[in-house]
């Protein structure tokens, strides 16, 4: 897909009267929390509520008679997936700071740093990228093709250790014009997006659309997407469970963090809109489930790969090994006790990413090897 070609059909579609902020219904939280309009910047990049549809063949095959699935993947045109939910706020967030160059981290396939490019560029920023060592592949490659077709600048960092000290020098490149874009989007502004969607998954339940779920599957990495739903569940009358399903090391998604940043997040809301009330975390409703990480971030399992296959044969939906593979696994092992149940799983992929062609002069070279499906 030639670059050019894509920004001028985004910018045009982004321009259009479903993305125009004036001309779209206020957000569910808004609603709830008027004060938010005041303190709260949002660039609109979803196009409302993301559907659910039910997966009637996909239940059926593990044993389910009714499961459904909250499609993020098609939240937005553009690029979609959880990642967008927070971009809206961030995004928003840097252009009312008047800052115009992103500057964000990952892994060599992060779909994170691959969704802050496209969004980014679309809405007039340069985007600067971090990426790390992951084991290598064809999705992987594909991803990295078009982080480098619509990022300004990309960079090796060999090491978590080294990201800190890199992170820095790229934002004392451009010291009046950079804002830094957490990893994952994970930050307490970032998860509002997940508080929003606890929103929209009760008017959605209120409309019929499918039942209230006593369970609802998702991934767990920088677990702003977990911690989120978990506040924002707390607002709502639905009293599902949620699932997250372990996706990155423990030490970065222990217990203690989740609570810790379920708390910040709770403090940023207030700081925004002191009608916000205080609500500490429940730990009876929620689970991490560990069972399903094998052996690390972005390291496939074979119930992952099954998964991923079973959820395309099934049911249309594409996943990918590192977050939803493992957490739609998770789900399948504990079918058979949820059997008679209204079971949620939430798609928080963006799907396939743009096929890009690739000069390869805008990568590293310690990255070439990735795009033929290897690493150096």
């Amino acid at each position: 897909m030639d670059r050019r070609l894509f920004l001028a059909s985004s910018l045009l579609f982004a321009a259009s009267p479903l993305f125009a902020a004036e001309s779209r219904p206020q957000g569910l939280l808004l609603q709830r929390f008027p004060g938010l309009s005041k303190t709260l910047a949002r660039l609109p990049l979803t196009e409302g509520p993301s559907p659910v549809t039910e997966a009637g063949e996909l239940g059926e095959s593990v044993g389910l008679s009714r499961l459904y699935v909250k499609r993020d993947d098609l939240a937005c045109r553009t690029y979609a997936g959880s990642k967008v939910r927070k971009l809206e706020l961030l995004l928003g967030h840097a252009r009312a700071k008047g800052c115009t160059h992103l500057v964000t981290a990952g892994s060599v396939g992060s779909h994170h740093a691959l969704a802050t490019a496209i969004h980014g560029s679309v809405h007039g920023f340069s985007v600067e990228l971090l990426l790390m060592p992951e084991p290598p592949g064809t999705e992987v490659a594909r991803v990295l093709r078009a982080s480098a077709h619509f990022a300004a600048a990309i960079h090796y960092v060999p090491t978590a250790r080294d990201l800190s000290r890199q992170w820095q020098r790229a934002l004392a490149r451009h010291p009046e014009s950079a804002y830094s874009v957490p990893l994952g989007g994970t930050s307490p502004l970032g998860n509002l997006g997940y508080v929003e969607a606890a929103l929209e998954l009760e008017r959605q339940v209120d409309e019929g659309r499918l039942p209230e779920p006593a369970r609802i599957y998702v991934p767990l990495g920088t677990m702003g997407c977990a911690v989120g739903l978990l506040l924002g569940l707390r607002l709502t009358r639905l009293r599902s469970r949620l699932v997250a399903v372990r996706a990155s090391n423990p030490s970065t998604s222990s217990p203690d963090k989740l609570r810790q940043l379920y708390e910040a997040t709770g403090r940023e809301l207030r700081a925004l809109d002191d009608t916000f009330p205080e609500l500490a975390i429940d730990e009876s409703t929620f689970t991490i489930d560990g069972r399903h990480l094998g052996g690390g971030y972005a390291i496939e399992t074979a119930e992952g790969t099954r998964a991923m296959h079973l959820a395309r044969e099934r049911a249309g939906l594409v996943l990918e090994r590192t977050y939803t593979a493992k957490t739609l696994a998770a789900l399948v092992a504990d079918a058979p006790k949820l059997r008679g149940q209204s079971i949620l799983f939430w798609n928080t992929h963006a799907g396939d990413p743009p096929e890009c062609s690739l000069a390869p002069e805008r990568l590293p070279k310690e990255l070439l090897g990735y795009v033929a499906g290897r690493a150096k």
